[in-house]
């Protein structure tokens, strides 16, 4: 088991030892998670930081991979491919924001 540290209703901390404060929490809570005296979850994404992922992959398709993957290279076909699926999933999700 592990345990979390809320304040403000969000998790600020983990910890494998039961220590004061804390609340035993199971192997899927993170810090940085919602937590509403019930059931945690995951804070809905703004705009900024949707548009800032997006930015980010983006800048992952270098030159260099582009060159590697049109003379063929599968590392670079497959990430280009895993980089498109992530935005696209990340702009489909976030249409509404």
């Amino acid at each position: 088991m592990r345990y979390a540290l809320i304040e403000n209703n969000v998790v600020v901390q983990i910890d494998c030892k039961p220590r004061d404060g804390f609340v035993e929490v199971d192997n899927s809570v993170c810090c940085g998670m919602l937590y509403d005296g019930e059931h945690f979850s995951l804070p809905k994404p703004t705009l900024p930081s949707v548009q800032e992922q997006i930015r980010d992959l983006e800048a992952q398709q270098t030159p260099r991979l582009l060159r590697e993957a049109a003379i063929g290279h599968q590392y670079a076909l497959d990430k280009l491919l895993e980089i498109d699926n992530v935005i696209t999933y990340l702009r489909d999700e976030n249409s509404e924001l």
